[in-house]
């Protein structure tokens, strides 16, 4: 199923169950608002949203079970709760630049995810956010600058850790100790190498973190 530009839908339960749509794709400049739209498409696989598109209401797009990728554009703006709610296969999740998402839990429980980019200036207000999708120790997390909303609930164990010897060379700033221990790096120490570059020994990072989400150099939110 394919809607072109400058679309609008509004109605509740819009397509909801709709369980033999496997594709769709939404044109530029698109509004859909409604509750309960594309719910529960258990069965699909592909779906394709253009820059400009406004999304309004509960349960957009939630327990849609075969999905493994989405990508929301630039400049988009989510206004509901449980945008993308438990998506149980969801694998890749890509959030563009300037994104506005105003609505509790979305893309809740997507517990299988391996791979989250978050773009620049993206403003997220709502409560649990991605909350169980860092169930994989192995995910690759991204997070542009300027991300405004509340912190993102990370547990510990996914934190990349890596000995120094292996990262000083590729620094992106001339690094000899910790800012946060005023200890030296030696080559066996374990770092952290943040988004923005700052590099910092692991625990006393993780003890700083519990008090601010943010880099203890450049204050960039983390």
């Amino acid at each position: 199923m394919r809607f072109g530009d400058n679309i609008t839908l509004n109605g509740r339960f819009l397509f909801k169950d709709c369980i033999n749509l496997e594709s769709l794709a939404i044109g530029h400049s698109s509004n859909i608002s409604g509750d309960n739209c594309f719910n529960g498409l258990r069965n699909l696989q592909r779906i394709q949203f253009a820059p400009n598109t406004t999304f309004s209401g509960y349960y957009l797009f939630s327990e849609c079970d075969s999905i493994k990728e989405v990508i929301i554009p630039d400049n988009c703006t989510i206004n509901g709760d449980f945008f993308f709610r438990k998506c149980l296969q969801l694998e890749r999740i890509v959030i563009g630049n300037n994104v506005v998402i105003q609505g509790n839990k979305c893309f809740y429980q997507c517990s299988n995810a391996k791979s989250i980019t978050i773009g620049n200036n993206v403003t997220i207000s709502g409560l649990k956010f991605m909350e169980g999708c860092f169930r994989n120790k192995n995910i690759e997390l991204t997070i542009g600058f300027g991300y405004i909303g509340n912190p993102i609930e990370i547990p510990i164990p996914i934190v990349r850790i890596k000995k120094f010897q292996n990262v000083k060379d590729t620094l992106r700033y001339e690094a000899k100790e910790c800012t946060i221990s005023m200890e030296k790096f030696e080559d066996e120490s374990q770092v952290i190498v943040l988004e923005c570059g700052h590099v910092f020994l692991f625990e006393p990072l993780l003890e700083w973190l519990k008090r601010k989400k943010t880099c203890a150099i450049c204050r960039q939110k983390i």
